[in-house]
């Protein structure tokens, strides 16, 4: 069995380093030990540290873990197994090993998205979080997230009540007594998804794991939602993880004089998408999984400021029948939530500079279109 040379070979290198050396000299991790210790010393792909701990560290080790995974019916993913994300194998330092438990996804063929954000976080992120959770799920995407208190949370809660799938990537490892108070939501994420973790059992959540695991937050997503984040949040590790990795990067905006949505709103500054609806994820890759994402099944949003059912995105005035074909063009072009410029309605009808201009009046003159300044339109609702 190639796992325990795997395992075997995580012990030696640990987690989160860099594979890109091993990797061009080395198809698995069975070759690597294979090749003895010469052989790997003339190879160039590894460290002195790496060659030491690989004379030193025992096949038996691999196997003992492996067995108290056995015992614990904690599974074992790897890179030469078929279910082992591609997404995940693009990194420069993919992970050599995940266990888990529940059923883990077809990532490479599924909308997964990740949502992060703030431990001690405030009512309105919260809010956010459950709303966009929920909504994202509905639709059919799956929500990633660090299975943490707050922001991760309640991602993975709405998720659950939505009755959507969700992945929890730990920052420790199985069989340890960390954060005791979400066991039962992990045991709730395991059953309607799965709780992944690159640490070897026994290993405990520390200062530096918790950084070493965002990337594989990001690395098993499309993009990542920083739904509320503070300037020095981990969440903004997440998300530079999730650029470097090409990845999207969208962030919920907050009050501009509230610490605690520095982070998002900067994010949102340097050219990260900004999110007010699950729409505004989902529009970006409805098209790349068309019978997996139902956007029918979001289109009522409830207002993140409450848990009223109300809808947030109304529905313009009916086109009367007496507009030209031309006007009727153009209103499709205008929406009733943010007012458009002209350019952007020529560039959408594609009609002449000078037609669009008269049906803004034609369509002014019925009463369904409003010009606010700047020469923006918006539809009448």
């Amino acid at each position: 069995m190639g796992s325990k040379y795997w395992v075997w070979l995580q012990l030696a290198f640990g987690e989160g380093v860099s594979t890109e050396r091993f990797i061009t000299h080395y198809d698995n991790a069975l070759q690597v030990y294979e090749d003895g210790s010469e052989n790997r010393r003339i190879s160039g792909a590894f460290t002195k540290t790496q060659l030491e701990l690989m004379d030193k560290i025992p096949l038996s080790r691999a196997e003992e873990i492996i067995e108290n995974c056995n015992k614990n019916r904690w599974k074992i993913l790897t890179p030469d197994m078929e279910r082992y994300p591609k997404r995940l194998l693009e990194l420069p330092n993919f992970p050599l090993v995940l266990y888990y438990v529940g059923t883990f996804p077809d990532v490479d063929r599924e909308p997964l998205i990740a949502m992060v954000g703030a431990r001690d976080a405030t009512t309105y992120g919260l809010k956010m979080a459950s709303v966009l959770a929920g909504d994202l799920a509905k639709a059919g995407m799956i929500i990633v997230s660090g299975g943490a208190l707050g922001i991760d949370s309640e991602c993975h809660r709405a998720t659950i009540e939505a009755g959507g799938r969700t992945v929890a990537v730990l920052g420790n490892g199985f069989g340890v007594n960390y954060l005791a108070k979400n066991r039962e939501l992990w045991n709730s994420v395991a059953r309607n998804g799965a709780v992944i973790t690159e640490f070897r059992p026994g290993t405990p959540a520390s200062r530096y794991s918790f950084p070493i695991r965002n990337r594989i937050i990001s690395g098993l997503s499309l993009g990542t939602v920083v739904v509320e984040a503070s300037q020095k949040s981990g969440s903004l590790i997440t998300a530079k993880c999730a650029c470097d990795q090409g990845r999207d990067v969208f962030a919920v905006p907050g009050e501009v004089i509230n610490t605690a949505f520095y982070g998002g709103n900067k994010l949102i500054k340097d050219g990260a998408k900004p999110v007010f609806s699950a729409m505004d994820v989902i529009e970006e890759y409805s098209g790349r999984f068309i019978g997996k994402i139902n956007c029918a099944a979001v289109e009522d949003f409830t207002s993140p400021q409450n848990n009223k059912n109300e809808e947030i995105r109304k529905t313009k005035l009916p086109a009367p029948e007496t507009l030209s074909s031309a006007a009727k063009i153009v209103y499709e072009c205008i929406g009733t939530e943010e007012p458009i410029g002209v350019d952007v309605i020529i560039e959408k009808s594609g009609l002449e500079n000078r037609k669009v201009i008269v049906c803004l009046t034609e369509l002014e003159l019925a009463g369904i279109v409003e010009c606010l300044a700047g020469r923006k339109y918006i539809a009448k609702a």
